[in-house]
């Protein structure tokens, strides 16, 4: 269900870091350039710092290039979402169906609503959260604080696309408090040949995301409570009350 580096996908070994770390160089992150290592038989191999040896393949492909503003061309951390895509050729357009909605999203979301409101059934919002654990092997039951729903969603629906839309119905993307300083930070692949060329690994270091690095956000990330309120298009013209983001 998932890509990450070393995967194989459409006969294609997946080649994805965000840095190359030697015997004799640090890692130097999201920096689009070559690196050198010695194999072996004494030999210089070449590896390049973001995945592929040729751009289009790598796995920060744009980067540097306008990707402050643009971030479709590359990953984030270097994991990707294989369920959605076509496992035989790649399609602009795609009529894979899969289930934008799962029976399990719809138990956590009642769970959810019993923990925020402490109406509905206690016992059914355990029995419920605690199925969904069991369908995935875990063998003890947890009782459906809202803490324990929010961890069991996060987990159950990763790489489903939900976490990001979660935060922001909750009011917790970055942070709840208008003007707090933040730093989002990912746990970047990294191909380690500190033990030469032969015996390549990925560690997974804990760094700067690159969107929000020190180079586009010297002082970090805030958060405005305003800013999770979308806009309505043509509110004058509908005659319509702007939402606050707009006023």
């Amino acid at each position: 269900w998932v890509l990450y580096p070393g995967a194989d996908f459409r006969n294609i070994k997946i080649m994805a870091q965000g840095a190359v770390w030697t015997a004799n160089t640090k890692p130097d992150f999201y920096v689009d350039k070559d690196v050198k290592a010695t194999n072996a038989a004494g030999e210089t191999v070449v590896f390049h710092n973001l995945g592929g040896e040729e751009p289009d393949i790598s796995a920060f492909n744009r980067i540097g290039n306008s990707a402050s503003t643009d971030h479709a061309d590359f990953w984030n951390t270097c994991f990707g979402i294989r369920k959605f895509l076509d496992p035989n050729t790649a399609l602009i357009y795609s009529s894979n169906p899969w289930c934008d909605i799962r029976y399990a999203e719809i138990l956590l979301n009642y769970c959810e609503a019993y923990a925020e409101s402490g109406h509905g059934d206690a016992a059914t919002a355990k029995r419920v959260l605690n199925d969904i654990r069991h369908r995935a092997a875990f063998t003890d039951n947890i009782e459906p604080t809202l803490e324990n729903v929010l961890h069991e969603r996060a987990v159950e629906l990763a790489l489903e696309g939900d976490q990001s839309y979660t935060l922001h119905r909750r009011r917790e993307y970055l942070n709840n408090r208008s003007g707090y300083i933040a730093r989002k930070h990912t746990l970047l692949p990294v191909l380690d040949l500190r033990d030469g060329a032969d015996n390549p690994k990925y560690i997974f270091p804990r760094v700067n995301l690159y969107h929000g690095d020190v180079q586009f956000y010297p002082t970090g990330l805030n958060t405005n409570l305003v800013d999770y309120y979308g806009t309505i298009p043509d509110h004058v013209k509908n005659r319509l009350t702007p939402n606050p983001s707009q006023q």
